[in-house]
């Protein structure tokens, strides 16, 4: 059987260089980046802007993939709320118009959508769930997601949690800067009223992977098992890692100014991709791994 090829775009983004870093057997893959290279030394990564007209027509031409995995965005909420002229385009634009192409060539399409379509106010979220968000950024992904299923109906839509892990030379994430702040004594102000349901990096692959070999369409949710605000998180993680927990400053989200609005509660019923075989392990066990494995550095 010819090995299948799976492009991956966003390549040094944080889920784009997780899913390079350690790649699944019996895939050829290449990543897509625009400003950096994710120095991972192992995919070919092809430089193109997404958002140039016919950059995405010769990207898959130049790539010939049989699965298109999107994973490219502007992610901070704060940036989309200040700027959101200047990140439809790559949010919105781009994710509807390779869904397009894709569905004209038969190529296979996974867009990585957000928690933040929702407006938190009554979870649990399955998949029939109406999208109602309360920032930019989710307005943006609610719009990517209906264009992307008009243009695209076989297309996978997975809707992602909160993430954690490594975040390679150009990304950020929050639990390699928690543990950096705290290693170092110093204070760490976190939400106790906005809950997510977070999964590792490693756990959030699982999901993709079972979106992209078992041929997924319509919307799939890979969110955790466990509900928990930031504060809590925090908790488990200075248990786990040992560090101090005092260090933790409790606060709520309306203390904090110039901050884009954020839902309370977008836990994910994620029962579609357990039928599917997705697990979530407890995020105790998922962070004592990361911490064994020193995946974090």
């Amino acid at each position: 059987m010819d090995t299948r090829r799976i492009l991956v775009t966003g390549a040094s983004g944080f889920l784009g260089w997780n899913l390079l870093r350690e790649p699944w057997a019996d895939w050829e893959w290449i990543g897509s980046s625009y400003r950096h290279d994710p120095e991972l030394g192992g995919p070919d990564v092809v430089r193109t802007d997404l958002t140039v007209p016919g950059a995405i027509a010769t990207l898959l031409d130049d790539t010939r993939p049989d699965v298109v995995l999107h994973a490219a965005a502007v992610t901070d909420l704060n940036v989309c709320e200040r700027d959101p002229d200047g990140t439809v385009q790559i949010n919105v634009e781009t994710p509807a118009t390779l869904a397009a192409l894709c569905a004209r060539q038969g190529i296979r399409f996974v867009f990585t959508s957000s928690d933040m379509v929702f407006d938190g106010r009554n979870p649990p979220y399955d998949e029939t769930s109406q999208p109602c968000p309360v920032n930019i950024y989710g307005l943006q992904k609610a719009e990517a997601e209906a264009r992307v299923l008009a243009a695209n109906p076989e297309a996978a839509i997975c809707r992602m949690p909160l993430m954690f892990g490594a975040a390679g030379p150009w990304a950020h994430n929050f639990l390699p800067e928690w543990i950096e702040t705290l290693t170092h004594g110093r204070p760490l102000m976190l939400f106790t009223d906005e809950y997510r349901a977070p999964v590792s990096a490693t756990v959030a692959q699982s999901g993709l992977r079972i979106a992209v070999e078992q041929q997924v369409s319509g919307i799939l949710h890979l969110g955790g098992e466990e509900r928990l605000s930031r504060y809590d998180f925090g908790k488990l993680l200075c248990e786990v890692w040992g560090l101090d927990s005092a260090l933790l400053q409790a606060v709520r989200r309306a203390d904090v100014d110039g901050m884009a609005p954020r839902p309370g509660d977008t836990f994910l019923d994620n029962h579609r991709a357990k039928g599917l075989g997705y697990r979530a392990p407890s995020l105790q066990e998922q962070l004592t791994g990361l911490k064994a494995e020193g995946r974090v550095a």
